[in-house]
C-alpha cells in the first residue's frame, strides 16, 4: 500500500507577460501583453485579466491583494 501526499498551495494570483507570437488575432502579434491568472489549491489555473498596460496589471493585482489574496508579480521577480 502506498500513500500519495498532495502538496496543496493556498490560492493565489500571478501577474506575468510576454510578446504575442501567434494566435487567431493577427493585430496582436508582436505586441506586449500582460496577464493575471488565478491558481487554486488543486493547481488549476483560470485567466482573470489581460491587457497592454503593466501599470494597469499592477493595479488589478493590488485589488486582489487588498482582498486578502496572495499575489506574485512574476515580471518584477525576473528582474
Amino acid at each position: 500500500m502506498s500513500t500519495i501526499l498532495r502538496f496543496r498551495r493556498p490560492p493565489h494570483v500571478e501577474l506575468y507577460g510576454g510578446v504575442i507570437s501567434g494566435g487567431d488575432r493577427p493585430e496582436l502579434i508582436g505586441s506586449i501583453r500582460y496577464f493575471i491568472d488565478y491558481h487554486d489549491e488543486e493547481g488549476d489555473v483560470v485567466g482573470m485579466w489581460d491587457g497592454a498596460s503593466y501599470d494597469e496589471g499592477c493595479s488589478v493585482l493590488a485589488r486582489f491583494r487588498s482582498d486578502g489574496m496572495e499575489t506574485f508579480d512574476r515580471l518584477r521577480e525576473a528582474l
